[in-house]
């Protein structure tokens, strides 16, 4: 879903396909476009992020400052596709 509208908006996005042979904790998605970065976490509902990523979060919104760091569920996605618009 979010790749899928990701691409409808013209940006560029990373994906870990295998997150077991990465940084444990890293976000899920890195989105690119017109100078813009974003880091996005996916989480199911209910799901809880672990100790990792949220150091992870933390420390990349430190360095971005608010509006580039996010966590989206379901629940989310209207915020997510304001963020990607």
């Amino acid at each position: 879903m979010v790749e899928g509208y990701a691409q409808l908006r013209g940006f560029l996005y990373y994906h870990t396909w295998r997150s077991d042979h990465s940084a444990a904790g890293f976000p899920d998605y890195v989105l690119t476009r017109n100078g813009r970065l974003v880091f996005a976490e996916l989480k199911r509902v209910g799901a809880k992020t672990t100790p990792r990523q949220r150091e992870w979060l933390w420390a990349l919104a430190e360095c971005l400052g608010p509006g580039h760091v996010f966590l989206w569920t379901v629940r989310e996605w209207p915020q997510a596709i304001e963020v990607l618009r």
